[in-house]
Parts: C-alpha cells; sequence; structure tokens
C-alpha cells in the first residue's frame, strides 16, 4: 500500500467477520478511540432484474450493505463515546434506477433506509449520520466488474434476456472509456470532509459534478415524481394548497 503522511493503512475486506474484528482490536489496541467512520466500499452488477439470482444479489449486498453493517455495528461503541460522526457512501443510484443496474440500485436504496434508521437511533447518542450521494467520477467500479460479467455470460446460455445481455457487455467498453474522461472525484472528498468536521453535517449531500449537467434535474425529476404519484391517489382531501405548505414546512425544518 502506498503511504501517505499522518495515515496508517491496512486492508479490510467488509465481507470478512475476521478482518472487521481485527479493526476492533487495532482500534482498542491504538488507545485514540474512533471519531470518524467512513462506508465506502462497493461493488456494481449490471444485468436484467429478471435474469438476477440470488447468488448476484447477495454478491453486492454483501459488499454494499452487509459490509457497512457490519463494520458500523463493531464499531459503533467507540462512536458513541466520541459523540463522533458516520458517513455512507451511496449513489445517485439511490434515488433513480437505471435499467439494468437494478441490483446495484436497490443496495443503495437499502443503503439509505439502513442511514435513515441509523441517524434516527443515533441522535440521542450525540452520532451524527451522513449520506453522500455522487454522480459519475473517475473510478474503476466498472472496470473491476467486468471479468465478472464475461465469466458469467459465457456460463448463460438460451436467456430470455439474451438480447439485453449482449447489448450490456458491448457497451462495457465504451462505458469504461467514458469514466476515463470524467473528473476525479475531489468534490466527493470535500462532502466526506464537510460531513466530518462541519458542526452542523448536511444529512446527505447529492454531488454532482458539472460535467453532468443533465443529471440533477433528473434526479430532482425523480423524486418530484414521486410525490405526484402520491398525491395523484390522493383519498384523504389533501389539497394543492396543504402540499405547498407541507413544502414550505419542510425547508423550515432543514
Amino acid at each position: 500500500m502506498k503511504k501517505i503522511k499522518n495515515v496508517t493503512s491496512f486492508r479490510l475486506d467488509v465481507t470478512n467477520p475476521l478482518d472487521v474484528q481485527q479493526v476492533v482490536t487495532r482500534v482498542e489496541q491504538e488507545g485514540k478511540g474512533l471519531y470518524g467512520l467512513v462506508n465506502n466500499a462497493g461493488v456494481v452488477d449490471s444485468w436484467p432484474i429478471c435474469a438476477t439470482s440470488e447468488e448476484m444479489l447477495h454478491r453486492v449486498f454483501n459488499v454494499n450493505v452487509y459490509g457497512p453493517l457490519r463494520i458500523t455495528n463493531a464499531l459503533i461503541s467507540f462512536l458513541i463515546e466520541s459523540q463522533g460522526r458516520i458517513i455512507n457512501i451511496s449513489s445517485v443510484s439511490g434515488i433513480i434506477t437505471p435499467p439494468f443496474l437494478g441490483t446495484y440500485s436497490m443496495s443503495k436504496y437499502a443503503l439509505e433506509a439502513w442511514s435513515n434508521a441509523l441517524s434516527q437511533e443515533l441522535k440521542d447518542y450525540n452520532v451524527k449520520v451522513s449520506i453522500i450521494e455522487p454522480g459519475n467520477y473517475k473510478s474503476n467500479i466498472v472496470n473491476a466488474v467486468i471479468p465478472v460479467l464475461l465469466k458469467r455470460f459465457q456460463q448463460t446460455t438460451n436467456s430470455l434476456f439474451q438480447k439485453e445481455i449482449e447489448s450490456i457487455l458491448s457497451r462495457e467498453d465504451e462505458v469504461t472509456n467514458t469514466r476515463k474522461e470524467l473528473p476525479s472525484p475531489e468534490e466527493v472528498a470535500d462532502a466526506v470532509l464537510d460531513a466530518l468536521f462541519n458542526e452542523r453535517p448536511k444529512p446527505r449531500y447529492l454531488v454532482i459534478s458539472q460535467v453532468e449537467t443533465d443529471l440533477f434535474p433528473l434526479v430532482l425529476k425523480a423524486q418530484l415524481t414521486k410525490v405526484f404519484q402520491l398525491f395523484r391517489e390522493n383519498t384523504h382531501g389533501f389539497t394543492v394548497k396543504d402540499l405547498r405548505n407541507l413544502f414550505d414546512e419542510v425547508i423550515n425544518e432543514n
């Protein structure tokens, strides 16, 4: 591992309970406590959701959902003692669900729900929880999954969704090359820094680069569409004026 000044680094597999326990032991041995935990481990998958097996789903959830749960539960006593911070790296895919990214999006929706539960349940302990929802930035997350997809494709025959699977694989080179042109994730790091050390951190940080000018309206529209879909089937006498008042109330509370 590369050495960074004032940083002690070591490998941690969040799917391995032994690795998690070794982190706990290390914090105990250091004797300095623990102020902040950033849950950043993540893997992606791209496959038709109706052709997705439990094994495929488990692979993603084991890292993206169970991993943060394992490490947070193992270290929670230190964070309560320090009245520290928990920062969970989600994604815009925890807000919107692109086609063929259903498994990844499901894991990020789960991470969002878990973060919301943590935030409420740890409030009385003065432990603050923030969710960071990045758009697309330069990373190796796509490169890492390509061998998995190719191996899976070789083992897949006569799938009802063969055309879609072939389309996914045919676009991988394009997706990989496009990601090389994306900005480095310094903006995401800045959001993490703010969530760790701002006296009043935000509950969530939507971090979208200026390169993706169409992504923010898409995310916002998705949220407003949910509100409209709930409101359209209104059977409780809720008026548009009530909706506006509720929106003002939310603004004032936040």
